[in-house]
């Protein structure tokens, strides 16, 4: 027969049930504090370089074309030799094939006819102008693209001079100061933590009441449902429970662990924002506040101090019953 009441044994179960409850929620509100970031340190600013400008080529004036349609209106003859299909031309007793005939007598006319009109003096004229215009095109492309690099350039020193005297300091600052919160919330964390799970191992070994393998969560949510809303002890909560365990496992485990988590989940997040915002504000008179609640465990929003505190008591009125 079991030293404790009904409701002892109730309220042993339920104080269980949300330390455990409340180690769940700061593991996971650890690992959240311990996947954080930093924002990335930003990136110094980058010096733009212009590509060269393309050399603009002379514009040159149409090079003279003479075709051979050309050479054949301008000799008659040859285009009705042609035209009649005369296949030789007899010259000084040899005969060659008109068609060779007339292209050795076209390319002759036509680079008579391209000379001359290479060496017109409008046509040099135009050539020399072309040259000049191409090479005052040049020149002003290359004086706009010396002048926009040197105002890039000039902008490029302006920025890096400001990132490595205010930028980067400042991210520097703001980044070391991140890490000495981030690693105060941790330890605030790990603390409260470590206090939860030595009370509830306190609990275990003081009351004897619940053997490892009902340990569980969602199995110590489920019997303090039966046990509260029942005059049903442990010994008999337990039978019940292992007589259809295998679809509790299956069908509710996890909806009573997520039960047992929500019962707790707003004052622990409360208990969270409190204990940040003493480390966050850095005024002494938070600092003294939040050491005071991590050592007399007394006030409502301590992360698990209120709960810790109710169990301690109980487990001393345990051990006096004892």
């Amino acid at each position: 027969m079991s030293k404790y009441t009904q409701q002892q044994e109730t309220e042993i179960i339920r104080e269980a049930m949300e330390l455990t409850a409340a180690i769940k929620l700061e593991e996971e509100e650890l690992q959240r504090l311990r996947d954080e970031s930093f924002a990335n340190k930003p990136a110094p600013p980058q010096r733009t370089v212009l590509q060269q400008p393309k050399e603009v080529k002379p514009n040159y004036p149409q090079t003279p074309k003479y075709t051979i349609g050309q050479y054949l209106n301008d000799n008659k003859v040859l285009k009705i030799i042609g035209i009649i299909g005369v296949p030789f031309i007899f010259i000084g007793g040899v005969g060659i094939p008109i068609w060779i005939f007339i292209m050795v007598r076209y390319k002759t006319k036509a680079k008579q006819v391209v000379d001359e009109a290479n060496s017109n003096p409008d046509y040099q004229r135009a050539i020399a102008q072309a040259e000049k215009d191409a090479q005052e095109a040049n020149r002003k492309a290359k004086e706009n693209y010396l002048a926009e690099q040197k105002r890039l350039d000039s902008e490029y020193e302006a920025n890096f001079k400001k990132y490595n005297s205010d930028v980067l300091p400042k991210y520097e600052a703001e980044f070391a100061e991140w890490q000495t919160l981030q690693k105060r919330k941790i330890d605030a964390i790990e603390s409260d933590l470590r206090l939860n799970k030595e009370t509830l191992t306190n609990l275990y070994d003081t009351s004897r009441l619940v053997s490892v393998s009902y340990r569980e969560l969602w199995i110590l949510n489920w019997l303090y449902n039966d046990m509260s809303s029942s005059d049903h002890d442990v010994r008999y909560a337990t039978e019940l429970l292992d007589r259809d365990r295998q679809r509790l496992v299956t069908q509710e485990a996890g909806r009573m662990a997520t039960q047992a988590i929500g019962m707790l989940n707003q004052t622990m997040t409360e208990g969270f924002g409190a204990v940040y915002n003493a480390i966050e504000s850095g005024s002494e008179e938070h600092l003294r506040q939040l050491k005071t609640m991590r050592r007399d465990m007394n006030i409502g929003t301590a992360i698990g101090a209120v709960q810790r505190n109710k169990t301690m008591k109980l487990i001393e009125s345990i051990k006096e019953n004892s």
